[in-house]
């Protein structure tokens, strides 16, 4: 099922004509939608259930000390 799922997506390489590519290029692009879908359910699934667990972990935040905007207190009428 998810193969013919990332056919079905993969269509529109087929359906949108440029001046710039050959039909051939986008035969071969579209054939090769099988090895981009194993990839996708095996090494990317697991790069990114890896970047959601790690997100927080990133150590080159730019907010390592807080904001550094804070509200100001409100002027005193006098």
């Amino acid at each position: 099922m998810p193969f013919l799922i990332g056919w079905a997506q993969g269509l529109r390489y087929l359906g949108i004509i440029r001046s710039d590519e050959r039909i051939r290029s986008r035969v071969v692009t579209w054939l090769a939608m099988p090895a981009a879908i194993v990839l996708a359910w095996t090494l990317l699934r697991w790069l990114r259930w890896y970047g959601i667990v790690t997100c927080a972990k990133t150590g080159w935040g730019t907010r390592q000390n807080g904001a550094e905007v804070a509200l100001a207190s409100a002027p005193s009428s006098a």
